[in-house]
């Protein structure tokens, strides 16, 4: 058995406890600031053509608060909910795609507002990389309107790699691209306390990562 000399102990112990001094001082900015790598909020000004919520199969309520509080205040003119075309025996992340997607959307957003109408369904063709194509296919679609200004909610944790992708696939075309960031559990200030948070992080870092590289 090896015995840890008093001289190496206390050089272990003095590491941790700087370690633990600039933890409690400065961990709560120094976690936060990692998070901005991959999250993107943007100012809101003025008034914009459309709002585009960044969904694959069933929107998130907040994200549909926000939507809804926007339209209300005439900041956006109209809403669009992406999702995932419904194609059997398809599993993507959150499970298969209903063949009556449309109508449990209209049933998440009832919970909000009676007017179902204002929220427009927007069918993707799910494709590898999903964020890149997913703002093809939306921009495609708003080209032909001749939108200038877009607001698109996401995910916060996924919000620098949807802005991003937005802005390529709008590239040169004029368009003004703002994010929402929509914050549905995970946040810069709790995503390093939990397991989900530390792989979700990490993850989409690893992700933003490859398309700065291979997609963008």
């Amino acid at each position: 058995m090896r015995i840890v000399p008093k001289r190496a102990f206390s050089k272990i112990l003095f590491v941790i406890i700087i370690f633990l001094i600039i933890y409690f001082l400065f961990g709560n900015l120094l976690f936060s600031s990692i998070y901005d790598l991959v999250d993107s909020d943007d100012k809101i000004n003025g008034k914009y053509d459309a709002l585009v919520i960044e969904n694959w199969i069933v929107p998130e309520p907040t994200m549909i608060k926000i939507a809804d509080s926007l339209h209300r205040q005439n900041v956006v003119n109209e809403i669009y909910i992406t999702h995932f075309k419904p194609q059997s025996n398809k599993f993507f992340t959150g499970g298969e795609v209903p063949k009556h997607i449309d109508k449990i959307i209209n049933l998440f957003t009832l919970e909000f507002t009676t007017d179902t109408a204002k929220f427009n369904k927007l069918p993707i063709e799910p494709k590898d990389p999903i964020t890149m194509n997913l703002a093809k296919q939306v921009s495609e679609k708003f080209l032909q309107k001749n939108f200038k200004r877009i607001i698109v909610i996401s995910e916060s944790y996924h919000s620098k790699r949807t802005k991003l992708a937005f802005e390529k696939a709008f590239e040169n075309s004029g368009v003004e691209i703002v994010t929402i960031p929509s914050e549905l559990g995970i946040t810069k200030n709790n995503w390093w306390k939990s397991d989900i948070g530390l792989s979700t992080v990490f993850s989409e870092a690893i992700k933003l990562i490859y398309y700065w590289l291979f997609v963008l």
